[in-house]
């Protein structure tokens, strides 16, 4: 068990609500009389097999095997669990039968990273994936022939999509579906947290929230998605179905021409500085610039995260940040 949990760290409270339970039963138990237990067990035992049965078989071997019966309940009881976990989610138990039902010509294969280090895996149509340990994958074997490239994802994974116009690639994980041409993204859908994230490292994605119709089948609606580019993320938090749009922790420039050219700033504007910024990492900053028109800014950015480099300039210029709908706002008196 020991080792088994080392493997499978996420189940731990599973396996430790198990043991209380089976040891709630064992106590309740250990005060029925001796008397009644052998009654108990000759008659389950001639139930079963009245040929071969014992019945007048001593009770001290009955409670020989307490502890090795013990142990199989409790695999039981965990196996029970783990099974009941996964089967018993609507939401990927849906996304499974909607990938089985559009792939009833192909196989499907499923991998599953039972490591406690990423696994690399190159799928039919040349994407690839990095899957995080204790996640899974299930994708048709002819995927590069089907008209849109669907993946099944519990966990988390890193793609990087081969670009094919003609055929979009999806992932379907929990109660999202991400929908690409081609790009490179993390998905983030764990069975047992809150919500599901999409995070973009290149190029575009559209996110869809799962819609109960009326038979309460998924429908994947790109009304009631939002698209995503570089550096961008998108919550769903499953407690009211809703996608909330915002920023990576922590950025990484995408055009990195522009710190070369522009990471001094002497005695400039801080319209400049942020329109810099904006190039640099691939993020709007909304702001008033009649309000800080006359902010001016001495300094070198880029040396610090894109966070660190928001604090000092608002700072300087009497304003605060945050982030809306994907997008750095600033607001302040300025200078």
């Amino acid at each position: 068990w020991e080792k088994w949990l080392l493997e499978h760290p996420e189940k731990k409270q599973d396996v430790q609500t198990a043991r209380e339970l089976l040891l709630a039963i064992w106590a309740t138990y250990d005060h029925i009389s001796d008397h009644e237990i052998n009654h108990h067990v000759e008659t389950l035992e001639n139930k079963l097999n009245p040929v071969i049965s014992s019945p007048t078989e001593p009770f001290n071997r009955f409670r020989a095997r307490n502890w090795g019966i013990a142990a199989t309940m409790l695999l039981l009881i965990v196996a029970g669990t783990v099974f009941w976990r996964f089967n018993s989610s609507p939401t990927h138990s849906e996304n499974y039968q909607q990938l089985i039902g559009q792939s009833k010509t192909a196989t499907l294969i499923e991998q599953k990273n039972t490591t406690n280090q990423p696994l690399s895996i190159n799928l039919p149509d040349g994407s690839s994936v990095l899957l995080s340990p204790q996640s899974q994958i299930v994708y048709p074997d002819d995927m590069d022939k089907s008209p849109e490239r669907q993946v099944y994802l519990i966990g988390e994974a890193f793609f990087e999509v081969q670009r094919n116009p003609n055929k979009p690639f999806m992932v379907l994980a929990n109660d999202i579906v991400t929908r690409v041409l081609g790009t490179s993204f993390w998905v983030r859908s764990y069975e047992d947290t809150p919500d599901v994230s999409v995070s973009v490292k290149t190029g575009k994605v559209s996110v869809y929230p799962r819609q109960l119709g009326n038979n309460e089948t998924a429908n994947w609606e790109a009304k009631s998605g939002v698209l995503l580019v570089h550096n961008q993320e998108v919550k769903y938090l499953r407690s009211d179905r809703r996608l909330v749009k915002t920023l990576v922790e922590n950025p990484l420039i995408v055009n990195p021409e522009i710190v070369k050219t522009q990471a001094v700033f002497d005695d400039a504007p801080i319209a400049k500085v942020f329109q810099s910024l904006e190039k640099a990492y691939g993020i709007q900053i909304v702001y008033d610039e009649q309000t800080f028109k006359n902010c001016y800014i001495t300094a070198k950015i880029y040396d610090e995260p894109l966070t660190e480099t928001l604090l000092l300039l608002c700072k300087i210029i009497n304003a605060t940040s945050e982030i809306v709908d994907g997008q750095i706002v600033i607001t302040g008196k300025g200078c």
